[in-house]
């Protein structure tokens, strides 16, 4: 859940302390983000730039003792959020647990990865100002096939493919879905 700025600082995820904090190269930390309408976030997890510089990040519940029975959770669902020109909006509000998150090279197509209990990377296209359509299952799993271990990060790669975590290991799939081969992993 890091990723650095075009100033040289680099944002983190904070999940236990439910924002997104800023870490100049001194080490000294500011905080980004930590609410939306006055409600603290969930955790967030994973972030990422988009080309056209706004930031992105998935919020679970996951650093939640009790994650969405939390008697500390404030928003009504867990989200992917889009921060830009200092304005937050919530993306994407139908995950039960986002978790990784990146873009095509050229922008043009958001992944986020779903932990569960249903296990899967969408994509969607994206349009002007960040709005979202087309959301498609790049790969799902059903029942954890393929092993142990859950979707997690992702990253896309130069051509396009998307490597994420799920059961088993890491796929490489490319955007029309194709898993072109798939890292076993000893451990989850």
């Amino acid at each position: 859940g890091m990723v650095p700025a075009l100033d040289g600082s680099v944002f983190v995820c904070l999940q236990g302390g439910r924002k997104i904090a800023r870490l100049d190269n001194q080490m000294h930390e500011s905080v980004l983000l930590d609410s939306y309408e006055g409600k603290k976030f969930n955790s967030p997890n994973d972030l990422v730039f988009a080309p056209d510089g706004s930031l992105w990040f998935t919020d679970p519940p996951y650093g939640l003792q009790g994650k969405d029975k939390s008697p500390d959770k404030e928003l009504s669902f867990n989200a992917v959020f889009r921060y830009a020109h200092g304005r937050l909006t919530p993306a994407i509000t139908d995950f039960t647990a986002p978790n990784g998150i990146g873009f095509s090279p050229d922008g043009k197509i958001l992944y986020v990865s779903n932990t569960g209990p249903q296990m899967y990377v969408k994509a969607f296209d994206v349009g002007p100002h960040g709005k979202l359509s087309g959301g498609r299952i790049l790969i799902s799993y059903p029942n954890h096939a393929g092993g142990r271990g859950v979707p997690d990060g992702l990253k896309v790669d130069t051509a396009g493919n998307v490597w994420t975590t799920g059961p088993g290991g890491i796929r490489i799939i490319t955007p029309q879905g194709k898993v072109l081969g798939q890292i076993k992993l000893p451990e989850v």
